[in-house]
C-alpha cells in the first residue's frame, strides 16, 4: 500500500505542475511589502500560487482519524560518528544543520533509514499571540519549529529532494509561553546550547559550530502518536508542493525570555524590520476555489476528543484517500 501511494503521489505532483511555467529566481522577504508573502504567488508562480500550499489552519473537528498512522520516532544511526551541528542565521530564520546520514524519522514503526533529517529551523512573532505558521483549533502560537527530512530512498541528498515528487517530510512542533517553568523544563534545553549562540547575536550569513545534541529528545515532551497529517508545500519560496506534513497536537513550553533571544537576531537590509520576527507565512486555503481535480484532506493520528465530521468532509475524505501517502 505504501508503494502504491508513493507512485500515486508522483503522478499527482507532475499533474499539478504540468504546463505551469517556472519563475526566475527572485528575492523574497517576510516584512518588505514589495517582496513579502502577498507577492509570492506572483513572483513564484510555479508553486506559490498552487492548490496544495502550506501552512494551513488545522481543525480537530474536520480531521479524519486514521488508525494506520503510527507514533513518530526520531532515531540516530548506530554507526554514525559523533559530529558537531551547525547553527546559522540564513537571513530568514535560525537554522540548525545536522551531519549527513546521522538522524532519521520513522513514520511506520520501522527503522529502515527512509527519511533522513537534514535540518531544523524556527518561525516566531514579534509578540506572543502570533509567530507559528500553523493555526491549531483557531489559536495562534508564538513559535513553531520545523524538522526537515528528505526521502533518502529516492533522493541521496536534500538538495535533490527539494523539488522532487514526495521528496520532503516536515515535522511541526508548536511552542507556547510558560514563564513558570525552569530552564531545564523548557523546550530550549532540548536544543543543545542554541540559547548561547542566540545570545552571541548571529548576524545574517554567519554560522557557528555547536556540539551535537540528542535530536530524539525534541519530541520527549509531546505525545508522538497524536498529530495532524496532510499533503502540502514548503512555506517559503519556491513553495514546492512535495511535503508530507506532520504537525503535533501537543505544544511544548518555552519562556518569554527565550523567545526574546530569537527576536534579538537581525534581518538583512532588504527586510523592512531590523530585528528578526514575524518570519511566518499566513495560512493558506485547504482547498482553494477552482481546485476541482484533487480535494485535500487533513488526517489525524489520534481519535481522542474528535467530533464526528459532517457528511461533506466524509465525502472529501473518501475522495482524498486515494492520493494519500501513508495509510
Amino acid at each position: 500500500m505504501v508503494v502504491v501511494n508513493r507512485v500515486m503521489n508522483v503522478i499527482i505532483y507532475w499533474m499539478m505542475i504540468a504546463g505551469v511555467s517556472s519563475s526566475p529566481a527572485t528575492q523574497w522577504s517576510y516584512t518588505n511589502h514589495e517582496t513579502g508573502p502577498k507577492t509570492w504567488p506572483k513572483n513564484f508562480k510555479r508553486m506559490c500560487a498552487g492548490h496544495f500550499q502550506s501552512p494551513i489552519s488545522l481543525m480537530s473537528s474536520r480531521a479524519f482519524y486514521l488508525s494506520e498512522l503510527k507514533a513518530i520516532k526520531i532515531y540516530r544511526r548506530k554507526t554514525a560518528p559523533t559530529s558537531n551541528n551547525v547553527v546559522r542565521n540564513n537571513g530568514h530564520s535560525v537554522v540548525i544543520d545536522f551531519p549527513a546520514d546521522t538522524w532519521f524519522v520513522s513514520f511506520d514503526e520501522t527503522f529502515d533509514h527512509s527519511y533522513e533529517v537534514s535540518q531544523m529551523h524556527f518561525h516566531w512573532g514579534s509578540h506572543d499571540d502570533l509567530g507559528a505558521e500553523h493555526i491549531l483549533d483557531g489559536r495562534k502560537y508564538p513559535m513553531e519549529a520545523h524538522i526537515i527530512a528528505f526521502w533518502k530512498v529516492m533522493y541521496p541528498t536534500l538538495k535533490e529532494a527539494m523539488d522532487r515528487p514526495g521528496g520532503l517530510a516536515v515535522l511541526g512542533v508548536l511552542h507556547d509561553v510558560h514563564d513558570t517553568i525552569t530552564s531545564t523544563e523548557s523546550q530550549m534545553s532540548k536544543y543543545g546550547n542554541l540559547s548561547e549562540q542566540l545570545r552571541s547575536s548571529l548576524s545574517p550569513g554567519i554560522s557557528q559550530s555547536i556540539p551535537e545534541f540528542n535530536l530524539s529528545n525534541i519530541l520527549s515532551n509531546i505525545s508522538t502518536d497524536s498529530y495532524f497529517r496532510y499533503q502540502g508545500s514548503l512555506t517559503t519560496p519556491p513553495c514546492t508542493e512535495n511535503v508530507l506534513w506532520t504537525v503535533f497536537t501537543d505544544t511544548v513550553a518555552v519562556r518569554s525570555s527565550e523567545i526574546n533571544l530569537f527576536r534579538s537576531l537581525l534581518y538583512p537590509s532588504y527586510e523592512a524590520m531590523k530585528n528578526m520576527a514575524n518570519n511566518f507565512r499566513p495560512v493558506q486555503a485547504l482547498n482553494p476555489t477552482g481546485n476541482v481535480l484533487f480535494y485535500r484532506v487533513v488526517y489525524r493520528a489520534s481519535a481522542t476528543d474528535l467530533d464526528p465530521p459532517s457528511f461533506h468532509y466524509i465525502s472529501a475524505a473518501l475522495f482524498g484517500i486515494f492520493s494519500y501517502k501513508y495509510m
